[in-house]
């Protein structure tokens, strides 16, 4: 059997293995929060570069499509 003395100590050492089990999951879970916080910039940044290659292609192609049409109206005239 064993002794008080015995008893105590292993309780403080299952006491201190589940302080840092502890602490280790709390740090685990900020760098978690952390490259969740950064993935989400990054997508946001990436979303917000999307859209604007995406009008910017919108207006190269409208002004080509005008430009196209000014051509074609000129030459329909006989103008060049």
């Amino acid at each position: 059997m064993a002794s008080h003395d015995q008893s105590f100590r292993a309780g403080e050492a299952t006491g201190r293995a589940e302080e840092k089990g502890n602490q280790v999951t709390d740090t685990m879970r900020e760098k978690g929060r952390e490259v969740k916080d950064r993935t989400s910039e990054t997508a946001e940044q990436t979303k917000q570069k999307t859209a604007e290659t995406a009008e910017a292609t919108k207006e190269k192609a409208y002004e080509g499509k005008e430009k196209t049409k000014g051509t074609w109206s000129s030459s329909k005239l006989g103008r060049k």
